[in-house]
């Protein structure tokens, strides 16, 4: 999840919000589905 983060932070300086929101939402879904986390958290942050 950190990696994720880290990845999230250098797309949002690169691109727009909107466009990094909809890149990493659905990387996000599958990471969480994967170790068995809820993304609810994650997502809304």
């Amino acid at each position: 999840m950190v990696m994720l983060c880290a990845i999230t932070a250098v797309a949002s300086a690169l691109l727009d919000n909107v466009t990094t929101a909809l890149l990493v939402a659905p990387v996000t879904l599958l990471v969480c589905d994967r170790i068995g986390a809820d993304p609810e958290g994650s997502l809304s942050r």
